[in-house]
């Protein structure tokens, strides 16, 4: 998780002085890989990294909401390994007991399907998106879109209960 060094107000602002993260986000890093492939040694320290960072939220009844490979910052340590940093916190949510959190937006790719059908959801909805990346940066690939690059399932909107539902393509 990153670190917040410090907290500067402004008189309608809120700015976060936060770790510097020299190697660029996970993003980058798969782009410029062969394939858009990561190793699978390389993936396996990614799951473990995303692992802890989700156990330290789950830990205190936070819901994350937002991860997706442009969040996921990297950082050599002294001996040059990579470390993965989980960022960007703006959509977060904190849960009281058996609360449940209603969607707001994000990158559709990586969202649970029940978030994207904008019903209620718990901190699984975490779990989902990290399968996601990591489905991604392991394989290169989406799990749901075809060889010609097409999204296999659709949102559409149920005309008759203004509800949206998930349709396979």
């Amino acid at each position: 998780m990153v670190r917040i060094h410090e907290l500067i107000g402004g008189k309608q602002s809120l700015y976060f002085v936060m770790q510097y993260c020299e190697g660029g986000s996970l993003r980058s890093l798969i782009k410029s890989s062969t394939n858009e492939q990561l190793s699978e040694e390389l993936v396996v320290q990614l799951a473990r990294h995303l692992w802890s960072a989700l156990t330290v939220l789950n830990d205190r009844n936070i819901i994350h909401r937002f991860i997706k490979p442009d969040n996921i910052l990297i950082q050599h340590d002294s001996d040059g390994n990579l470390n993965f940093v989980l960022s960007d916190y703006g959509y977060s949510h904190y849960l009281d007991k058996e609360e449940y959190a209603m969607a707001v937006g994000r990158s559709a790719l990586y969202v649970a399907p029940e978030v994207a059908l904008h019903e209620k959801h718990t901190n699984q909805a975490d779990l989902w998106s990290i399968g996601i990346v990591l489905y991604r940066a392991l394989l290169g690939s989406f799990p749901y879109v075809d060889v010609k690059g097409h999204i296999q399932f659709v949102l559409r909107r149920d005309k008759k209960k203004e509800k949206l539902k998930l349709v396979e393509k």
